[in-house]
């Protein structure tokens, strides 16, 4: 049936294809699913950080906001203390005396007035007598008979007077709109306290009230996010009443807050924050905070933005790598299959010439060949020519080792090219007022003739330490300048002799380990002195090492990594005991996250 022979025909998909299509599926599947396990582990890192730090900036923006108002306190306390307003208070009243009653009171003027500029954001200063007096000193009018905000407060002085005597602490009175000063409103939260004088014989209280711009707290609340407008506090105080907002026309409004738990009273405030408009509801996120010294709740609203920024890009990070994973995955797999599909190709090929009557062909076997198909081949050279099998086989390994020598000389790299290579490009860099990167080229030169030439000679303690120089400019480069690196060296050690790239594996893991997931300043030393033997020590304030490590690498026994660093620091004290025998020491001293020094000390007849 024709039908069924083209169905045939598109499922005979070659080994080929069906192997690279298996493998990438069990190779790429993982990738995807580490890849979307570290974004959603991001993810929930990236929220709770940020969440950690709302709460952290909220609780500083508390304490800052009790400092000040304890000092606005001071003043306040400094007020009802204060003798000469207590007795300005007793003249005016035990006195008949029109003259006697008159300077009392412009004392009193004098005394309100002295303490209105204390304190920048003081407006007004106010005191209310159980007579039913009022002395008033405020910023705005020149009179001292009323005051500017009083008229608009939603609680007459009676009302004021009655709620501060019969406190024994500080009452706070909700912000509220006072006047409207040329271009802005002034908004006004008051302080008040019990002031007690005598008067007739008789003890008597009046209520003493600092008014005070509600800008202060806008600028506690919000002075560090001012470019931040997805980033807003605001407070409200134990009745509900709105204490500071960033639009004052939200100001003294009051919100069902009273007798309700914290969690309750967030849904309250998140139900006001999306009716008010203010903020962006998008993934906005609210933190409160509750002042148990003033009775009040800091709130932080949060549009989100910030830490969705940061998730998209992680999400740009984790696509990316998994897109450039995937790929070099794909390539990988495909060389890798197309090198071990050579053999079967051979295989193929050959059958097909011996199908067209070329019987002369053999099929030359490979070491990357899989056994299967090697049996296939010597079964079919077999087949064809047993007798001249044994020739084959010759031709084979000559040609296998023709093919090796060919291959190791083309990948060999004349190191006179690499270093006129270098200084070509040195040279173009310099055209181009490049220094950083023509130091850097310079330097990698110079490190790499010392390293090739002759790299067991012994040389100079000079002529070593310039090239750790060359060597560590280029790791501070390639890091940034992220540690300091300081040399001292005796003059007189200089002109002594050691062998070659002796110190660098020391240098190396110092760099490479010491200084990794270490925070601060990175500092590594090397000294070398001259005592009854040639003193070197490497020291870095990196991590350190665990006592166990010191002991075993001590006693000479280094735990094998796959790490070439590791390696390099055994190959290190082997090559040490193997040049100077057993008149050298070596050793480590280590303090975990603190500092390690490899102390090496080599006899004088050996230097």
């Amino acid at each position: 049936m024709p039908g069924g022979h083209t169905l045939l025909k598109k499922r005979n998909i070659s080994f080929r294809k069906r192997l690279i299509i298996c493998m990438l599926f069990a190779t790429l599947l993982p990738i995807i699913m580490v890849d979307l396990i570290m974004y959603s582990r991001y993810k929930v890192i990236i929220k709770e950080n940020t969440k950690k730090l709302t709460k952290s900036n909220l609780e500083q923006t508390m304490t800052t906001l009790d400092v000040w108002l304890d000092a606005y306190g001071d003043v306040l306390y400094q007020l009802y203390s204060n003798e000469d307003v207590i007795n300005n208070l007793r003249r005016y009243y035990d006195n008949t005396d029109e003259a006697e009653i008159e300077e009392a009171k412009d004392n009193m003027d004098t005394q309100l007035r002295s303490f209105l500029y204390t304190k920048e954001y003081i407006m007004a200063i106010s005191i209310v007598t159980e007579e039913g007096d009022s002395f008033f000193y405020d910023r705005i009018t020149p009179f001292s008979s009323h005051s500017f905000w009083i008229n608009h407060y939603s609680m007459s002085m009676k009302e004021i007077y009655d709620m501060v005597v019969n406190s024994q602490e500080t009452t706070f009175f909700s912000t509220e709109y006072a006047k409207t000063i040329p271009s802005k409103k002034c908004y006004l939260f008051h302080m008040a306290h019990t002031l007690n004088y005598m008067t007739g014989g008789e003890k008597k209280k009046a209520a003493l009230i600092i008014s005070i711009d509600e800008q202060l707290l806008e600028n506690i609340c919000n002075a560090d996010l001012k470019e931040n407008t997805e980033n807003r506090n605001f407070i409200v105080d134990k009745n509900g009443y709105i204490v500071s907002f960033p639009d004052s026309s939200y100001l003294s409004r009051k919100l069902e807050v009273e007798g309700k738990d914290e969690k309750e009273r967030k849904e309250v405030y998140i139900n006001f924050i999306k009716q008010s408009g203010v903020f962006d509801r998008e993934n906005m996120t609210t933190q409160l905070i509750h002042d148990e010294k003033l009775n009040w709740d800091i709130i932080n609203v949060s549009s989100g933005s910030s830490y969705q920024s940061e998730i998209s890009l992680v999400q740009r990070f984790v696509v990316t790598v998994a897109v450039l994973s995937a790929l070099i995955v794909a390539v990988i797999i495909i060389i890798t299959i197309q090198y071990l599909m050579r053999g079967i190709d051979v295989v193929v090929e050959n059958m097909n010439q011996v199908e067209k009557g070329a019987t002369d062909v053999r099929i030359k076997k490979t070491d990357d060949m899989p056994k299967e198909i090697v049996t296939i081949a010597e079964h079919l050279n077999r087949m064809l020519d047993k007798v001249e099998a044994s020739m084959e086989s010759e031709k084979l390994l000559a040609e296998r080792e023709r093919v090796a020598e060919i291959a190791a000389l083309e990948a060999r790299i004349n190191p006179h090219f690499l270093y006129n290579t270098l200084d070509t490009i040195n040279w173009m860099a310099i055209d181009r007022d490049e220094e950083e990167i023509s130091n850097a080229i310079s330097a990698l030169g110079k490190i790499l003739r010392y390293g090739i030439n002759d790299s067991n000679a012994i040389v100079s303690i000079a002529t070593e330490m310039e090239w750790l120089r060359q060597y560590i400019y280029l790791q501070q480069t390639r890091l940034k300048d992220s540690f300091e690196f300081i040399m001292d060296i005796e003059p007189e050690v200089m002109n002594c002799r050691i062998h070659k790239l002796l110190l660098q594996p020391f240098v190396e893991n110092s760099i490479i380990h010491g200084f990794a997931n270490k925070k601060g300043v990175h500092r590594l030393k090397i000294t070398i002195k001259q005592r009854e033997k040639l003193e070197i020590s490497i020291e870095d304030n990196g991590g350190g090492m665990k006592k166990e490590q010191v002991d075993m690498i001590n006693s000479g026994q280094f735990q094998h990594y796959d790490d070439k660093y590791h390696i390099g620091m055994e190959n290190a004290f082997s090559r040490i005991r193997l040049y100077y025998g057993e008149e050298s020491e070596v050793y480590v001293v280590s303090e975990s996250n603190v500092q390690t020094t490899v102390y090496i000390k080599l006899p004088k007849d050996e230097v």
